[in-house]
């Protein structure tokens, strides 16, 4: 990845009471319809944040990542978006690097599963993005 751009990381809360998308910088919820700024009561650790936005209460990670492929570079630029809370918790890394100065970085994007049994008895099988600083 090639400089502080190339990801994209913020928390949004879509849909609220018709005021369409909420930006949210963990202190301050940003309506911009309204131009209205509002003390934000969702928490600042991922867990605290998680927990309110299953609750129907707070934002969810909006993540998109612009890489070249290491082997492949002159395939062009790719874009991978998601939402997963998953690589919200492993970005801080490559977040570092590129605040510490690095003009670029090389990282390994990769999906793991995680299997689990629900209560009813179910087996699942769950695919997370994982961004390792390579």
């Amino acid at each position: 990845m090639h400089g502080a751009e190339s990801i994209s990381f913020r928390m949004v809360h879509r849909g609220v009471r018709g005021s369409g998308k909420v930006q949210v910088d963990h202190r301050n919820c940003h309506r911009p319809a309204a131009l209205e700024v509002k003390q934000c009561g969702c928490g600042t650790g991922l867990a605290e944040q998680r927990s309110a936005a299953r609750s129907g209460h707070g934002p969810k990670p909006e993540i998109k990542i612009a890489f070249r492929l290491t082997e492949a570079p002159s395939l062009g630029v790719f874009e991978f978006a998601t939402s997963s809370w998953t690589l919200a918790g492993t970005l801080e890394p490559v977040l570092r690097a590129f605040a510490e100065g690095q003009a670029s970085v090389q990282c390994e994007l990769r999906i793991e599963s995680h299997s689990f049994e629900t209560s009813d008895g179910v087996q699942v099988t769950c695919h997370e993005p994982v961004l390792v600083l390579g």
